[in-house]
């Protein structure tokens, strides 16, 4: 991304948010890049399922969720590691890990 769009983007939410949710906005996309670095995966954009190689006319495409929405709902769920167990199936992407 250059920094013409960036800058598109930033104003453009600053018209649409204000100086404050954009300030949310950034502080949440510097923190979903972290994780995808930490993590070595890709989960960012919203794909047609053809796009993976799925052919199912009844399959949605694949979207990713926040991971702070994730980290708010893991923590209303009070799983216990010693009790619990959490499995995500995901969409089938690959990150330099291997299939997720």
């Amino acid at each position: 991304m250059n920094f013409d769009t960036i800058f598109r983007h930033v104003s453009e939410h600053i018209r649409n948010e204000g100086v404050g949710g954009t300030a949310r906005w950034m502080l949440r996309r510097a923190q979903w890049r972290f994780h995808e670095r930490l993590y070595g995966i890709s989960t960012e954009a919203v794909i047609p399922m053809s796009e993976l190689g799925i052919d199912n006319g009844e399959a949605g495409e694949y979207q990713p969720t926040d991971y702070t929405d994730f980290a708010k709902i893991m923590r209303v769920l009070e799983l216990k590691p010693q009790q619990h167990v959490f499995v995500d199936f995901g969409a089938g992407k690959k990150s330099r890990f291997g299939r997720l």
